[in-house]
C-alpha cells in the first residue's frame, strides 16, 4: 500500500508538471514562489469619446390645425418624412487639481416634400476647472448648469435649458459662465454642505437670448444633504435689477420609492409662480413610473400653466435582455390635450443602440396640443458610439 501510495503521488506529480509545462511554457515553478505581479491600473488623464446617430422619421400632419392652413392652404399635403444625422463629441481632461472636459454636436436635416435642408453646429459645453483645494473650486468656460430635481422641468435651474419632452436625458447647451464652489462634509444631520456661485455675462454672441445684450447675470446654489434628504437654495439676480428665488428637495422614503419637488418665483409683487411635484416608484415586478404635477409660469417652456407629466418604463420584458421599452405622456390638465409617446430601446451591441419612438398629439382642434401641426410622428434611431 505504502508503494501505491507513492506511486499515485508520482503519476499526479507527473501530469501536474505536464500540464504547468503548456501554461507557463519553460517557466520554472519552486515551491516557495508564488508571487507574481498585477500590473497598476491607471487612469488615463484623456478620455475621449465619439457618436454618430442616424433617424428617419414619418410625420403626418394634423389638418384640421390653422397653421396647417397657414402654412399649406388648400394644398393636400398629408405627410413629411425627414432624415436626419447627429454627431456628438467629447473630451476630459483630468490631472491633479485640473479639470478640462469640452463637448459639442453637429447636426444636419433634410425634410420632404419641402426639400428643406438644415445644418447646425454646436458647442454644448468648453471648460477648465481648478481644485486647488479639495474643498474649494474655480471654474471658466461654458459649463451645463443641472439644477433641479424634476425629469420634465425644473424651474430653479435659473441657468438652464428646457428639455425635450420626448426625450428628457438629451444632451443640453450651457452657458458661458465663471463659477466658485465650496463644499463640506460633516459628521451629524447635515452631512455635507455646499456652495456655488456664478456669474453669466451677454455679450455679443456670448450667452446671446438669456437677457438682452450687454447685461449680466448671477447665480447661486446652496446644497445641503440633511437628514438624508438633498435640498437646494437658488437665486437669481441681474443688471436689470431683477431678481428670483426657489428652493427643491428630494428624498427617498425608501429604497424604492422616491418624493421631489421645485418651487421658483420672482422677486416683485404680482409675480407668477413655477413649481414640481413629483415622485418615482420602481414596482416589484422591476417597472419604475414617475409622475409629476407641473405649474410653469413666467419661463415660456409651456404655453399654459398646469400639467401632468408620466413615464413608466420597464427593462428585459418577457425575459429578452438588452430590451427596455417606455411610454410617457404630458397632459394639459386646463384643455385636456396631451402629448404621448412609446418607445424601445435596444442595446445589445456594446457600440451600439436602437431605439423606435412614436409620438401622438391628441386634443380638440383649439386645444394645446391638438392644434399642432403634427398629429402623428414615427421614427427609428440608429446610434453608433466610439
Amino acid at each position: 500500500m505504502n508503494r501505491d501510495f507513492w506511486r499515485l503521488i508520482a503519476t499526479c506529480g507527473a501530469l501536474a508538471c505536464t500540464f504547468t509545462s503548456g501554461i507557463v511554457s519553460g517557466d520554472t515553478l519552486t515551491s516557495d514562489d508564488y508571487s507574481f505581479d498585477i500590473p497598476a491600473m491607471e487612469k488615463k488623464p484623456l478620455e475621449m469619446a465619439a457618436s454618430i446617430e442616424l433617424w428617419p422619421s414619418l410625420i403626418q400632419y394634423n389638418q384640421q390645425s390653422s397653421i396647417y392652413a397657414l402654412k399649406y392652404g388648400q394644398d393636400n399635403v398629408r405627410y413629411s418624412d425627414a432624415y436626419n444625422m447627429k454627431a456628438e463629441g467629447s473630451a476630459r481632461f483630468q490631472r491633479t487639481a485640473l479639470l478640462a472636459t469640452a463637448a459639442g454636436v453637429l447636426s444636419s436635416g433634410y425634410v420632404r416634400p419641402s426639400a428643406s435642408l438644415t445644418h447646425d453646429a454646436r458647442l454644448y459645453e468648453c471648460y477648465a476647472k481648478y481644485s486647488p483645494a479639495p474643498a474649494f473650486s474655480v471654474m471658466g468656460g461654458k459649463k451645463l448648469f443641472k439644477w433641479g430635481k424634476g425629469y420634465a422641468f425644473n424651474p430653479v435651474a435659473f441657468a438652464g435649458r428646457p428639455k425635450d419632452l420626448n426625450d428628457i436625458d438629451a444632451s443640453l447647451e450651457g452657458y458661458w459662465a465663471a463659477e466658485a464652489e465650496f463644499i463640506r462634509s460633516y459628521d451629524g444631520s447635515l452631512a455635507t454642505a455646499a456652495f456655488t456661485g456664478a456669474a453669466l455675462p451677454v455679450y455679443g454672441q456670448i450667452n446671446e437670448g438669456y437677457l438682452p445684450d450687454k447685461n449680466f447675470a448671477g447665480i447661486m446654489q446652496a446644497y445641503f444633504l440633511l437628514l438624508n434628504t438633498d435640498i437646494d437654495v437658488c437665486l437669481y439676480g441681474d443688471s436689470r435689477s431683477a431678481y428670483r428665488a426657489g428652493v427643491d428637495f428630494s428624498r427617498n422614503i425608501s429604497p424604492e420609492w422616491e418624493v421631489h419637488g421645485e418651487y421658483a418665483r420672482t422677486l416683485k409683487e404680482g409675480a407668477e409662480w413655477e413649481a414640481v411635484a413629483g415622485t418615482r416608484y420602481l414596482a416589484s415586478f422591476n417597472t419604475t413610473f414617475i409622475m409629476e404635477y407641473l405649474h410653469a409660469g413666467e419661463s415660456g417652456q409651456f404655453s399654459r400653466t398646469n400639467y401632468l407629466y408620466l413615464k413608466a418604463s420597464h427593462p428585459d420584458p418577457f425575459t429578452i435582455v438588452y430590451l427596455t421599452p417606455s411610454a410617457y405622456a404630458i397632459v394639459n390638465i386646463q384643455d385636456g390635450s396631451l402629448m404621448a409617446g412609446a418607445e424601445a430601446t435596444y442595446t445589445r451591441f456594446r457600440h451600439m443602440g436602437f431605439t423606435a419612438r412614436y409620438i401622438i398629439l391628441a386634443g380638440d382642434v383649439e386645444s394645446e396640443y391638438g392644434s399642432k401641426l403634427a398629429k402623428h410622428k414615427v421614427e427609428f434611431r440608429v446610434k453608433a458610439m466610439f
